[in-house]
């Protein structure tokens, strides 16, 4: 490797972007430390109680009692308030009162109930089985519940309010047959000697039947001598009537009914008391309060010296944007002083073919006469996802048989693109290399859902514009979120698949497949 150099080549002295960092850091730094100087100083002169979040509400308690429960002063304060408003704003902070640090125990709530009556009644409708009290009287119960709007009771039956009415009427004709039965004694079985009409009932009614038989025959012969007619006179005349289709009755339920709702809440907050300490040959005004005030200005101003230490140490790596005729930064990386390095492969997805590498005077002066022990570049095969053609949005799919995973592939590992399938991680190859998917294992998307299941030894297929590829899985378990040397680069052909796990934010379910030869 080449010596390094403060060469212009490889640093690029950009004074107005550190005149623009050093302004940033004093806008942040300053206001910061003010605060904390304002406080501490407010600590010392005051430690009268605040509230929570600042000073968000103000209310007076209806009583405060102080007793010693077992050695432990405990400071009750009882508040009494209306139900919408938040308990949380009763706590206070930690505060200080005669000598005694009390701190936040615990809260104690009542619901103070007030009932609200009045009078109220149902109409109730049922159908009734006829048009008589004495029937329907039985279909309506003693008492009904009552329950609406929040007021609950039991209302009681009004019996004069019982009426009943039709539902609605109908038209039915009713038949009446009448029918008159005639004897005849006749001396022929003529039917002209029989009548054709009688009178009856008020009525002409016809002939509808006759029947003979011999009575007496003529001495010594079988000649009938008289004959009996039996005549049949009918007639059906008909009536119309109105007929009730059916019956429906309604009655009144009459009561006082109540509402029990929540007037007020009373809350009980306590506190433990422990006593101050005060620190030998220190001033007894002064209490352990303020010496964690300092202690926390000191450790904030180890963290600037961290921070100021590593932004030290810091290189940016810049390329030039044509169209606003700036710099942008494109990546940053921490330089170790006795083994500096810089990682190209951390710049894969830029497609610039010039970057420039700033480094701080200070980093420079330190690497002055050193040289990189490793300049890491884009080793191993690397594919543009641009190469591959696209197809209704994704260029490319990935299954695994076994477990019965199969997936689109699309530009980008976004939660929209892995709502359609498996997103293509930034930056990856997207052919030859190291090709790096992520997908969604649960919800309506769980494209990913069985990668949980997935061996050493299965077999991993991704199709491409450019062809197919076989994998076999080296590696399949969790690793931690942050671990994201699975995605850099490979000299040969391999897949990572990654995906959450539920319920454990930190670690992520990875499986990686090599390249069957």
């Amino acid at each position: 490797m080449e010596r390094f150099k403060r060469n212009r080549s490889l640093i690029f002295d950009c004074e107005e972007i550190k005149r623009m960092e050093r302004k940033k850091l004093r806008r942040l730094i300053m206001p910061l430390l003010a605060a904390l100087f304002i406080g501490a100083a407010g600590a010392v002169q005051e430690s009268e109680q605040v509230l929570l979040d600042g000073d968000k509400a103000s209310f007076e308690p209806v009583s405060t009692e102080l007793v010693e429960i077992n050695g432990v002063p405990t400071l009750t304060k009882t508040f009494e308030l209306a139900p919408d408003i938040d308990p949380a704003l009763l706590r206070e902070e930690p505060f200080s009162q005669d000598g005694y640090w009390y701190r936040y125990q615990r809260m104690d709530k009542a619901d103070q109930e007030i009932t609200d009556k009045k009078q109220a009644e149902e109409t109730v409708t049922v159908d009734a089985p006829s048009g008589e009290l004495a029937d329907v009287i039985g279909q309506f119960p003693a008492t009904r519940p009552y329950s609406k709007d929040g007021y609950t009771g039991e209302l009681l039956l009004d019996v004069q309010s019982i009426q009943v009415e039709a539902t609605g009427y109908s038209t039915v004709t009713d038949g009446h047959p009448h029918t008159v039965t005639k004897t005849y004694e006749l001396a022929y079985n003529d039917r002209s000697l029989v009548p054709e009409k009688v009178q009856a009932d008020g009525l002409t009614l016809p002939l509808t039947g006759l029947s003979w038989s011999e009575t007496k025959n003529v001495e010594d012969s079988d000649v009938p001598a008289v004959w009996t007619a039996t005549a049949t006179y009918s007639k059906t005349t008909y009536t119309t009537r109105e007929v009730a289709d059916g019956y429906r009755a309604t009655a009144v339920y009459k009561g006082e009914v109540g509402k029990t709702s929540v007037g007020s809440v009373v809350y009980t907050v306590t506190y433990t008391g422990n006593k101050i300490p005060v620190l030998p040959g220190l001033d007894p005004d002064i209490t352990v309060l303020q010496i964690a005030f300092a202690a926390g200005l000191a450790v904030l101003l180890i963290l600037v010296l961290i921070w100021r230490y590593i932004r030290w140490h810091t290189a940016r790596v810049y390329v030039y944007n044509e169209e606003r005729r700036i710099h942008d930064v494109v990546n940053r990386q921490y330089v170790r002083v006795r083994t500096p390095k810089l990682r190209l492969s951390a710049l894969q997805g830029h497609e610039e073919t010039e970057y420039t590498v700033i480094l701080r005077r200070r980093l420079a002066r330190w690497l002055e006469g050193l040289s990189f022990n490793r300049l890491e570049g884009m080793s191993g095969g690397y594919t543009a996802q641009r190469q591959l053609v696209s197809t209704n949005g994704h260029f490319g799919a990935v299954s695994i048989g076994s477990r019965g995973i199969f997936a689109y592939v699309y530009p980008g590992a976004t939660h929209e693109n892995m709502k359609k399938g498996a997103g293509h991680v930034d930056g990856t190859s997207a052919w030859n290399g190291n090709v790096s998917f992520c997908g969604h294992n649960r919800g309506s998307w769980p494209y990913f859902g069985n990668l949980k299941y997935v061996q050493v030894g299965d077999i991993i297929t991704y199709k491409t514009s450019l062809g197919a590829r076989t994998y076999r899985v080296t590696f399949a378990g969790r690793i931690l979120a942050t671990d994201t040397d699975v995605l850099n680069p490979t000299a040969g052909n391999q897949i990572t698949m990654l995906t959450c796990i539920a319920n454990e934010p930190a670690y992520r379910l990875c499986a990686i497949g090599q390249e069957i030869q």
